[in-house]
């Protein structure tokens, strides 16, 4: 057994035992840079699970620390780009390389790592390249070394300043734009070298305060001995493309709801539904209550109407009582006086003296 694969068991054997006796084991997100099994995605697959609701606040909580480019040293002259991520206070590291293959997003959990590298003269032709995340097991970076079967030499890394955070999440929203820029796998120029200096310079130009480490094989950066003599570089407009893409996803993935927030959210709508449902209520019962009140000053209304018509029905009552009584009085002394007329009358006719 080589020697970095008795290395890279012994890391895992000693991180198993700290997983166990660990008060507090990896984040039990869906989304993990603890797991206890090296796993592999395809860079769509993974960087889209890493933004959505159930993994979005795990990814804006792990922070980026290093962004290693490295190149093989198993004479594969491969290249890729390792990050150096802390979360919750441990380290974890991920990889990301392209590959030939055409798998294109199909996940691949457990591959053979004898599968995990490709040849740059493997394939002549284009085709559809495979962009994978590697997370090793507890985050190991010889389970890495191991999985690829490799044990990559420096080429150059950036250290993200601590005032300028880089988090996973915004990661997660960088490598599919640098793998949908060229979907294409090319051995001249859509190759490993592209995609890795397409992330590391992407990071570069986003971080210009960056503390930057040149290694060894940066001479050898972006060069095949057999194949391209001549670096491989990466265009000023893919760049431009990669930058103005990134922020505006950045943008889009602050704006992911985290599960608690969307429980909170639903909790408040639920409270606030609860709230007008009560206040309909009772502005039910108001109504209900005004109405009741409104009858009955109506009912009212109609009694008092009802009192008034009466008292003036017995107005007019009485004043034609009073009317009649008068006409009557009126008739009874025309008639005294008629009667007096006529005694008197009768006494002058027959001679009787009238009483003084």
């Amino acid at each position: 057994m080589p020697f970095r694969h008795f290395r890279a068991q012994l890391a895992i054997v000693f991180a198993r035992i700290y997983y166990f006796m660990s008060s507090q084991p990896p984040n039990p997100s869906v989304l993990t840079l603890l797991p206890d099994s090296t796993l592999e995605d395809s860079v769509r697959t993974w960087c889209g699970n890493a933004v959505v609701a159930e993994n979005v606040g795990y990814a804006r909580h792990a922070q980026v620390q290093s962004i290693v480019h490295s190149k093989s040293n198993n004479g594969k002259n491969h290249e890729d780009i390792m990050f150096e991520v802390n979360v919750d206070g441990r380290t974890s590291w991920v990889l990301t390389d392209r590959n030939a293959g055409g798998r294109d997003g199909t996940s691949s959990h457990s591959p053979s790592p004898s599968d995990s590298r490709a040849d740059l003269t493997a394939s002549l032709s284009s085709n559809v390249a495979y962009d994978r995340v590697v997370v090793p097991a507890y985050g190991k970076r010889v389970a890495i070394n191991s999985w690829i079967d490799d044990d990559p030499v420096l080429v150059c890394s950036i250290k993200i300043p601590p005032d300028t955070p880089l988090s996973l999440a915004e990661l997660a929203g960088l490598l599919p734009l640098v793998s949908s820029r060229a979907k294409l796998y090319n051995p001249v120029s859509k190759q490993c070298y592209w995609y890795a200096r397409a992330i590391y310079e992407s990071i570069r130009k986003k971080y210009p305060a960056s503390e930057v480490t040149v290694g060894e094989a940066y001479s050898k950066r972006g060069k095949h001995a057999r194949v391209l003599p001549v670096p491989c570089h990466v265009s000023k407009e893919d760049l431009k493309f990669i930058e103005e893409s990134w922020s505006a996803r950045i943008l889009d993935i602050s704006k992911v709801e985290t599960i608690s927030q969307m429980r909170e959210n639903i909790r408040a709508a639920e409270e606030t539904a609860q709230t007008s449902k009560t206040e309909a209520a009772e502005a039910k019962t108001e109504a209900e209550e005004a109405k009741k009140n409104e009858e009955k000053a109506l009912r009212k209304a109609e009694e008092e109407m009802q009192k008034a018509e009466e008292e003036r029905r017995n107005t007019v009552t009485a004043r034609r009582n009073e009317e009649t009584a008068l006409r009557k009085a009126e008739e009874e002394t025309t008639k005294r006086l008629e009667l007096e007329e006529e005694l008197r009358h009768l006494r002058a006719q027959f001679g009787v003296p009238v009483r003084a």
